[in-house]
């Protein structure tokens, strides 16, 4: 049952991931690849695959190539998409014994810790330490030695997301996962939450033009890739408008790059 559990957790983030990320290259990047400038943030860096056909970090040398791609690409987002698997195995696998703090009574699902309480909650955990834990891979040290690698593009498409380095990739996991360690949470709230985080991290290196009633973009992020000092926090903008290293347009009122705190290189 716990191995069962396990498999069952890596598999969902694993075929989910592959399945939204060649869904995207298909419609955009295959059938809309004529017209970039209608959809890509950032049309004079569109890149066109090489092959009519998805391309995926296990199956990039047999079923579709793209120009300009890292050397260890495929490798390294390979192996960083079975330890996004392998970390939400565990996670499941721990909640099938009980070692977590997740709640399953659904009488109690409309109240606190409820769904919307057990979203809110790991959205605000995940989202205050995402972004300090950002902030601290664009410190000299740590960008040189780690954050460097994620940022070889400057306009992401689907799959780049993974091409990080794995140590950066392990804390980002450990912070992602650990709201059900640390809070009594109702499962479905949790459910909710790891969805939303997937969607939009893989959304937000699509380089595709796609926004949710004001509150989120995909500009936001692409912006970071492209300008590299600003707009650190994932998936929401809030702590980055806290600390005034936003730049964009957030709920009706711009936010000018120059009045961001950049020179974190």
């Amino acid at each position: 049952m716990v191995g069962r559990a396990f498999l069952a957790g890596a598999a969902a983030i694993v075929v989910g991931y592959h399945g939204l990320s060649c869904a995207l290259q298909a419609v955009y990047y295959l059938r809309r690849r004529c017209s970039p400038q209608e959809w890509k943030i950032q049309p004079q860096r569109f890149v066109r695959l090489q092959s009519p056909a998805c391309w995926s970090p296990f199956l990039g040398r047999w079923f579709g190539r793209r120009e300009g791609k890292e050397e260890y690409h495929d490798f390294v987002c390979a192996m960083n998409v079975i330890t996004a698997g392998c970390s939400a195995g565990f996670v499941v696998r721990s909640i099938v014994r009980g070692s977590t703090r997740l709640l399953f009574d659904w009488k109690a699902a409309g109240r606190l810790p409820g769904v919307v309480g057990t979203f809110c909650l790991a959205v605000g955990w995940q989202s205050v330490l995402e972004y300090y834990w950002h902030r601290l891979m664009h410190l000299p040290f740590f960008y040189k030695h780690f954050h460097k690698m994620h940022h070889s593009y400057k306009s992401p498409q689907p799959f780049d997301d993974m091409y990080i380095h794995p140590v950066e990739a392990v804390g980002y996991y450990c912070i992602l996962y650990s709201p059900p360690f640390v809070f009594p949470l109702h499962v479905y709230g949790f459910v909710l939450y790891m969805a939303i985080m997937g969607v939009c991290g893989i959304l937000d290196h699509s380089g595709i033009k796609w926004g949710f009633l004001g509150i989120y973009n995909t500009e936001d992020h692409d912006k970071h890739h492209e300008h590299f000092d600003c707009n650190f926090a994932f998936p929401f903008v809030w702590m980055d408008i806290l600390h005034g290293t936003f730049a964009g347009d957030h709920m009706g009122i711009h936010y000018p790059l120059s009045s961001a705190k950049l020179g974190m290189k």
